[in-house]
């Protein structure tokens, strides 16, 4: 009898053991995981990508009258388990009269796999004849149009994130961008504001629309982290301010589409409209405080540096990091961003596998279960240190990662 309630009791104290390592263990991960962990963000973490398809946010008429439904995809890292992530919500090119949103899913798809849940938009696009070519009054309504969609998009994920949080989305870490016309959509959104001076054109097309809370008006707007500028323009880069986001722009230095510097869009040889390029962006943001990066690409091109995977890495990379930056110059100062020496393990709960980051050369390796069996052992030789937990049953482990000078032990879970 008596052996039998020692086992009892063992066996009460491990369950009660584990649900309290694991309440401390998801404590931790939540703070590290959200944004700052010298991984998430800044570098592939993740192999796949699970896409929400034709999620409706808005609709609203063309330029041209016609009723259209406006639709976005959302792309995730897969396996996955933190419950608040940065966002970029991203609007396709096409020199607004052409193309669609799945022109985005390898970006998309790049920006998931490094951490961030990406957000490829619909807008309403210039649906007259082309003939006569469009006017500078008829391109503007179709650009403010354009922010309006954009702005219904990024105020759908951002209620949604106040309530259910269907996409598990920190609303503190909204980003926008986009390509070519898509990015003039955005930089536009974003650098503009109530209190600029905007030019009566666009007043007169913004009073012809929807009203944006914060530009139409002088009630609050979504406060946005950054903008990826991807050889997009601004209507007046005098608008930005110290109070605007960060941005960060690639854009070919002779880009005969979208102008580099400052010049009128050009349809079939006919001016347009005037825009200001990446490079007057730059200064102008540089100019007032705000941070902001340039990337040149010398050559004629447009979106040159799309047009290969090789280019939509690298691109993808610095743009990534830009975002990294602007997230954890906040984030450090307020949050815990460490499991103990350095070390991080993610993500948890596992499926297929873990990572251990900042792992010291040669740390030994062990794993344990819940019973204290030993179910792997092995020897770290990187500080990214891979581990397939394929072979596990379902439950509650233990990692001990030992060096030459200290050890530590983190919990973790196998779904």
């Amino acid at each position: 009898m008596n052996c039998y309630i020692f086992d009892m009791m063992k066996n009460v104290f491990l369950i009660i053991s584990s649900s309290l390592l694991t309440i401390v263990n998801l404590t931790v991960s939540a703070k590290v995981n959200t944004s700052c962990d010298d991984y998430r963000y800044k570098q592939v973490i993740f192999s796949e990508v699970e896409v929400t398809s034709k999620v409706k946010f808005s609709e609203g008429k063309t330029i041209n009258g016609a009723d259209q439904e406006l639709f976005f995809d959302v792309y995730e890292p897969k396996g996955d388990t933190v419950s608040r992530r940065a966002v970029v919500v991203l609007a396709f090119g096409g020199s607004f009269i052409e193309g669609d949103r799945l022109q985005l899913a390898s970006i998309c798809t790049e920006y998931a796999k490094r951490g961030y849940v990406a957000v490829s938009i619909d807008y309403r696009l210039y649906d007259k004849p082309l003939i006569p070519l469009p006017t500078t009054p008829e391109m503007l309504d179709v650009v403010i149009k354009a922010m309006i969609d954009m702005d219904a998009a990024v105020s759908y994920l951002y209620d949604d994130a106040k309530g259910d949080n269907t996409y598990r989305i920190d609303s503190e870490l909204i980003f926008v961008g986009g390509v070519s016309a898509g990015s003039i959509t955005a930089t536009n959104y974003a650098m503009t504001d109530f209190s600029d001076q905007i030019g009566a054109e666009v007043q007169t097309a913004l009073d012809a629309n929807n009203e944006i809370d914060g530009i139409s008006n002088s009630e609050d707007r979504i406060k946005l982290k950054g903008v990826v500028n991807f050889s997009g323009a601004i209507r007046d880069a005098a608008v930005i301010d110290s109070q605007d986001p960060a941005v960060i722009s690639f854009h070919d230095r002779e880009d005969g589409v979208v102008p580099y510097g400052g010049t009128e869009i050009e349809i079939f040889g006919q001016k347009i409209i005037y825009v200001e390029g990446s490079y007057l962006i730059d200064s102008a943001a540089k100019a007032v405080g705000v941070k902001s990066e340039l990337n040149t690409i010398e050559g004629d091109g447009h979106v040159s540096y799309l047009s290969a995977p090789s280019g939509i890495v690298d691109a993808m990379t610095k743009s990534s990091l830009f975002m990294y930056d602007v997230i954890c110059n906040e984030v450090s100062s307020r949050e815990e961003l460490a499991i103990g020496n350095e070390v991080k393990l993610y993500p948890n709960p596992a499926i297929n596998e873990i990572n251990l980051g900042g792992v010291k050369n040669n740390s030994g390796v062990l794993i344990t279960d819940i019973s204290g069996k030993t179910v792997y052992q092995g020897t770290a030789v990187s500080d990214l240190h891979l581990i397939s937990t394929r072979d596990f049953s379902s439950g509650v482990y233990f990692i001990r990662i030992t060096s030459e000078t200290d050890s530590q032990t983190i919990q973790f879970q196998k779904l």
